[in-house]
């Protein structure tokens, strides 16, 4: 069914005036005067016919308005079918590469390699604008010794690609300052102050340190409100020693042994809480506590240990990983009832008006009698 209507009961109207204009009728005789069409239409059966259909066409017309005005009181109202196309998830990504020193020759080139892979699936998606922007927006964190922001996101990817291909070898491996460069970079681009205001930002950067981390507050807002937030971080080294576990980070905070070392367990969890995916990619030995912060619970992220850095199997891993992020288009069937309304009260207003000013011009009279 097409069409419906809201308040049908009003239809009823029409039978009862049907009833209050054809029930207890008087019989009459109805003439007219004056006019060259009334004298045209006495001279044959063709013109009688004529002089009946004047008649009865005010009365029509004025009839016809009013069961339209009618209908339109009952609210009718027609479905239109539309298909829209729409993004299922994936907005914002932030890949974090390692540049310490132990990268030097092929490990960074077969790094840029997947980086590059990633792109390709990641930014070539439809509903790009016509100057050649993504809809995906990609950002990139270089870390080292200490970390620092290559760009923030953009959906110009062939500038992310300069900038990936730009990346040098520096010194010693800090992961958890890439990992919160990255997730801080994130969090910052998507919800500017809206959510997580700058002071609570900062109480919960300070938390890092701290034995207990704080969540913010509107956590499941964030969650619900940014969909698609994800990291990609590659890394040849390890955590440091003395984080090799949750318990082992849990006591050196309690003890306060290095109390200016970030917790990167803590991170992790950051970025849970707030939905955003991490995706770790390790060289080094992966402890299996680590295993388990990043990939539980299932679809939060995904920790994988790559020995020998295979190049085929790293670029395989970033492409899988640009197919879940970058998302998917959906068509979806959107059926709107749009009410009809207007358009009949026009149209009985139309025809209404028409009866009565036909009914009153000057070469038409209703009255009992003869000519």
């Amino acid at each position: 069914m097409n069409s419906y209507f809201e308040a049908p009961i009003f239809l009823i109207m029409i039978p009862a005036f049907f009833f209050l204009i054809f029930i207890g009728r008087a019989k009459r005789k109805i003439t007219a005067s004056s006019g060259a069409l009334f004298l045209l239409a006495e001279v044959s059966r063709t013109g009688r016919a004529l002089r009946g259909i004047v008649f009865v066409l005010p009365k029509f017309l004025i009839f016809t308005g009013i069961c339209v005005i009618i209908i339109a009181v009952a609210e009718p109202r027609n479905r239109e079918t539309k298909i829209v196309s729409r993004v299922e998830s994936g907005r914002i990504a932030v890949i974090i590469d390692d540049v310490s020193g132990s990268m030097m020759g092929k490990n960074i080139a077969i790094l840029k390699s997947a980086n590059m892979a990633f792109l390709d699936a990641f930014c070539n998606k439809e509903g790009g604008d016509n100057d050649g922007l993504s809809q995906n927006l990609v950002g990139v964190v270089a870390f080292s010794a200490d970390a620092d922001i290559r760009m923030t996101p953009t959906g110009d990817c062939a500038i992310i690609r300069r900038r990936i291909a730009a990346l040098e070898i520096d010194s010693s491996t800090a992961i958890e300052k890439g990992l919160w460069k990255g997730l801080a970079l994130i969090i910052e681009w998507a919800d500017r102050g809206r959510l997580i205001p700058n002071d609570e930002f900062r109480r919960v950067k300070a938390s890092l340190y701290e034995r207990q981390l704080r969540i913010p507050k509107k956590s499941a807002e964030f969650c619900r409100t940014h969909k698609g937030l994800s990291l990609l971080l590659f890394t040849d080294g390890d955590f440091d020693y003395r984080f090799q576990s949750r318990e082992a980070a849990l006591q050196m905070t309690r003890d306060r042994t290095n109390f200016t070392a970030m917790n990167p367990f803590n991170v992790i969890d950051l970025a849970k809480s707030l939905c955003i995916r991490t995706y770790f990619w390790s060289m080094g030995d992966l402890p299996q506590s680590y295993k388990d912060a990043f990939s539980n619970p299932p679809g939060s992220g995904l920790a994988v240990q790559i020995s020998g850095l295979d190049k085929t199997e790293l670029i395989k891993s970033y492409e899988d990983a640009a197919k879940r992020e970058a998302g998917e288009i959906i068509s979806e069937e959107i059926v709107e009832w749009n009410p009809l309304k207007r358009y009949f009260i026009s149209t009985g207003t139309i025809c209404f008006l028409l009866g009565l000013l036909i009914f009153w011009s000057k070469n038409y009279s209703h009255r009992e009698g003869k000519i």
